[in-house]
């Protein structure tokens, strides 16, 4: 994720990410994503690491997605 900042300008906002508790910890639970997990079969144990991501990303109150959106 940190290298994905680099390609898109956003390194010194990631002071806000730092000073967000909330994005912070979403950013963190992203940060474990990678794309292998995108072929990886469904058992419960990856169902709910997908719930982790989707709840990462969507959080009203510091969610990635969010945040990377007011940056478009």
């Amino acid at each position: 994720m940190d290298d994905l900042l680099k390609l898109a300008g956003l390194e010194k906002q990631l002071k806000e990410v730092e000073n967000n508790r909330n994005l912070s910890i979403n950013w963190s639970t992203m940060s474990k994503w990678n794309e292998s997990l995108r072929y990886s079969g469904i058992d419960d144990e990856n169902k709910s690491v997908a719930e982790e991501f989707l709840k990462a990303l969507q959080d009203e109150h510091g969610g990635v997605f969010n945040w990377i959106k007011k940056y478009w």
